[in-house]
C-alpha cells in the first residue's frame, strides 16, 4: 500500500481527519464514495493521528461557528469565482454606460439574486 501521502484522494482523506472524523468512519465514507477502490487501512489512519497535536485538528470552537462537520477547500475557490464574476460584470456595466445621466440605481450591480 502506498505512503497516505500518496493516495489519490488524501486532500480529501485528511481534511476529514483534521474535522475528527474517526478512520472507521474515514473508510465507511471512502468505500461509498469510491466502491472499486481499496480504502486506506484503519490501524494505519489511527497511526498517522497519533502524533498529531491538538492544534493540527479543527477546533470545536470553530466547528460550533460554522456549523457543519465538513468544510469543502473548493469553498474559497467558488467564493473568488464568484467575486471575479460579480467584478466582471460590474466593469462590463460600466464600459457599456458611457451616458453620465444615467442614475445610479440602474446598474446592475449583481450578478445574481444572492447577492
Amino acid at each position: 500500500m502506498p505512503r497516505l501521502e500518496q493516495l489519490e484522494h488524501w486532500d480529501e482523506i485528511e481534511l476529514r481527519l483534521r474535522w475528527r472524523w474517526t478512520p472507521y468512519e474515514i473508510e465507511r465514507w471512502h468505500k461509498q464514495r469510491w466502491p472499486g477502490e481499496t480504502p486506506p487501512s484503519v490501524r494505519t489512519l489511527y497511526r498517522y493521528l497519533k502524533n498529531k497535536t491538538a492544534t493540527w485538528f479543527v477546533s470545536t470552537l470553530t466547528q460550533a461557528e460554522l456549523g457543519t462537520g465538513v468544510m469543502p477547500r473548493l469553498n474559497v475557490l467558488q467564493e473568488q469565482a464568484h467575486a471575479i464574476e460579480t467584478l466582471k460584470l460590474r466593469v462590463r456595466a460600466m464600459l457599456e454606460d458611457n451616458r453620465p445621466s444615467r442614475p445610479r440605481s440602474e446598474h446592475i450591480w449583481t450578478c445574481c439574486p444572492a447577492c
